[in-house]
């Protein structure tokens, strides 16, 4: 794993807490926008890195 997944797995998985702990519906929505975030980071859907454009 990289760090960019490592990263990734600590997102998804406060996102999964949250969702249990809260009660709230907008706290739940918000868990699960968490959770996809997350989730894109693990499976390199999102790709964070520094591109040099001028290439």
């Amino acid at each position: 794993m990289n760090r960019n997944q490592i990263i990734g797995t600590g997102i998804f998985s406060i996102g999964i807490a949250t969702y249990f702990i809260s009660e709230n519906q907008i706290i739940g929505t918000v868990s699960g926008v968490v959770c996809a975030i997350g989730l894109a980071f693990i499976l390199r859907i999102m790709p964070f890195t520094k591109r040099n454009i001028t290439k």
